[in-house]
């Protein structure tokens, strides 16, 4: 690694948006086809935010689960196979530990309906090329702006008058395809120091690492007593 190499956190953030985009393209094309040839969804779906207020929602699904499940299911699941099958020519390093390891955080998340089933593996995939991609900040931002942008329309909702509501939900997908466009471009254009190694990705230091174990056990006392959050923050600390 050359002595000028530096990290970017800035292009883990738009890996991660970039990440998030593409999955999000990829999930409505396939409900929007599904509902076409009149597919019907599973009609006993739990909103896993039923319960949660508009304060506790951004808090619980852009900071708290990111930061939890991507130490437990590609920090700990995807990294533990890998280091098992990395020896393995051609898909020993991605392909093996990001697909088994991305139908245990499926089957964590959904069991009931087999197109939201595949459409959360392709969002697990993608969020486990960030992570072999960019390391914990890669995947840590696509899952937190795939969360974030699946929740706003409820926090828009609830804090705007339902034109404006409307309006700004509408308005979502345009901004993020402008925000992505810009987001390639700059990372496109890292591309040969990223190829040198004078742009190698964000790793996160050990006092950062127990920030976030310290972020979940604050979460577990104050927010919502889950398990995930402990076995997460252990995972940090660990």
């Amino acid at each position: 690694q050359p002595a000028a190499s530096r990290q970017s956190l800035a292009r883990s953030a738009r890996v991660g948006f970039l990440s998030t985009v593409a999955y999000l393209t990829i999930h409505y094309i396939l409900q929007i086809a599904a509902q076409t040839l009149g597919y019907q969804f599973h009609p006993n779906y739990a909103d896993p935010f039923l319960n949660e207020t508009v304060v506790t929602i951004p808090i619980i699904a852009i900071v708290m689960a990111p930061i939890a499940e991507e130490v437990i299911f590609r920090g700990g699941l995807l990294g533990g196979i890998r280091g098992i099958t990395n020896r393995i020519p051609l898909i020993g390093q991605y392909w093996i530990p990001a697909t088994l390891s991305s139908l245990v955080f499926t089957a964590a998340h959904e069991t009931s309906d087999p197109v939201l089933f595949a459409s959360r593996f392709v969002g697990s995939m993608i969020m486990s090329y960030a992570f072999h991609a960019e390391g914990y900040t890669g995947s840590i931002f696509t899952h937190a702006f795939l969360n974030g942008l699946f929740v706003l329309p409820i926090i828009l909702q609830a804090t705007l008058p339902p034109l404006l509501a409307g309006l700004c939900t509408m308005a979502i997908a345009p901004i993020s395809l402008i925000l992505a466009c810009d987001a390639y471009e700059k990372t496109s254009a890292e591309a040969p120091q990223k190829k040198s190694g004078q742009l190698v990705r964000y790793e996160l230091s050990g006092k950062q690492a127990l920030g976030l174990a310290a972020t979940l056990m604050a979460g577990f006392l104050l927010l919502l007593a889950d398990l995930g959050w402990i076995i997460g923050a252990l995972g940090w600390i660990l």
